[in-house]
């Protein structure tokens, strides 16, 4: 019988080798300058600060709705990726559960995360995930491969964005059905720009 520190070891590597697949988009730094913080306009002191907004403003931490986001189609590279993931199969806003910032301080580490509600047994799990950020470069950023082992469809890492854009995770269950989730998230300062 296994004790619970091997099934720790066992759950940290799955996860660790999962996120070492990803294929991070990259951007030279050399030339970025960090951009300050807007000060408050004095109009603004007059009216009661709103702590909730200071934090989401401030933050780079992710946050998650349960009402889906409205979707926004895929243009140019972003969408050719996406059509030759999904192929003719339907889609369905179900079962993914896509975490990212509304407002990311730094494009050069937004953390993602992605998740799907499937029990991963051989007769009913997901096979692969793809993580796609529309304005990026390219805009394929992760294809996740998932076997029955992995115990849970789950993706997790940061990623650079140079803009203001769409981030989209896609899942496929064994019989190619597909699955689907999308947020905006707002740069302040993308990754190089």
């Amino acid at each position: 019988m296994e004790t619970e520190k091997q099934i720790d070891r066992r759950k940290f590597i799955q996860s660790a080798s999962l996120l070492a697949v990803a294929v991070p988009v990259t951007f030279s730094l050399a030339n970025c300058k960090p951009k300050s913080a807007s000060e408050p306009k004095k109009d603004d002191k007059a009216k009661a600060p709103d702590k909730k907004a200071e934090t989401t403003q401030t933050k780079s931490e992710p946050e998650q709705s349960d009402a889906p986001e409205k979707d926004v189609p895929a243009k140019g590279d972003a969408k050719k990726v996406i059509d030759e993931f999904v192929g003719k199969n339907p889609v369905s806003r179900t079962k993914v559960k896509l975490i990212a910032p509304k407002i990311a301080e730094n494009g050069a580490i937004v953390p993602v995360t992605a998740e799907v509600d499937s029990p991963m047994s051989k007769d009913n799990m997901i096979k692969e995930m793809i993580i796609v950020i529309d304005k990026n470069p390219v805009p394929l950023v992760a294809k996740i491969n998932f076997t029955p082992e992995s115990g849970k469809a789950y993706f997790s890492a940061r990623m650079r964005m140079g803009q203001t854009t769409q981030v989209r995770a896609y899942a496929k269950s064994h019989d190619n059905k597909i699955f689907y989730a999308n947020k905006s998230v707002k740069v302040t300062i993308g990754g190089c720009g």
